[in-house]
């Protein structure tokens, strides 16, 4: 927080821990989550990351991000995207534009949540090789924006929308969808995928 706090000087600090801290929200609002699959990092297990994002004045929406960042600290890896100048992997030896992979529909895997209710979806899983539940969702929409995942898909609004800022806008500027399905107060649903043909499928049934 206090590295932020030199670089915007003037913006508002939205933590998921603390609430707003300083600034002012007329100058901006960065929406920081310091642990994005918090069960993985006190677990041991890699998939974790620190993901921010950079709003523009108003409201605090997906469509009001001007930069986002996720970060993988264990796997040496960041995930970067400005609005309208594409989305970046910045690893320890490189800087690529992400996508580099080609998800293929009937082989690559996805990462989906469900609840009882949306049962009526599993015939789409004829047509998926694997589902994954990585357990961050941030990390989550990073890798379909590389091309690693065919996509994010949350049924039910169970997702915070500030869980989501900084990798809703990675996947648009890597060339992908994000098609918020439901929003109700401060929670979304949606599917994020680099393949139109994943919604196609998916309204199909």
């Amino acid at each position: 927080m206090k590295h932020l706090r030199i670089y915007f000087p003037n913006h508002a600090i939205f933590g998921e821990e603390k609430g707003f801290w300083g600034g002012n929200s007329r100058n901006g609002v960065i929406v920081v989550d310091p642990v994005d699959g918090s069960r993985n990092c006190f677990s041991g297990i890699p998939f974790w990351c620190i993901s921010i994002a950079i709003l523009y004045p108003g409201e605090i929406d997906i469509n009001n991000v001007k930069i986002g960042v996720i970060w993988s600290p264990i796997l040496h890896e960041c995930f970067i995207a400005e609005k309208n100048k594409g989305a970046y992997l910045i690893t320890t030896d490189k800087v690529r534009r992400i996508p580099y992979l080609t998800p293929i529909l009937g082989y690559s895997a996805i990462d989906v949540t469900m609840t009882k209710d949306d049962f009526k979806f599993l015939g789409l899983l004829k047509k998926i090789s694997a589902l994954r539940h990585i357990g961050s969702i941030a990390l989550s929409l990073a890798y379909t924006a590389a091309g690693r995942l065919l996509a994010t898909i949350s049924f039910g609004s169970k997702i915070r929308i500030i869980d989501i800022l900084a990798g809703s806008l990675i996947v648009r500027e890597a060339g992908g969808i994000f098609k918020v399905l439901k929003k109700h107060h401060d929670y979304i649903s949606f599917i994020a995928t680099l393949k139109k043909e994943v919604i196609n499928e998916i309204f199909s049934f």
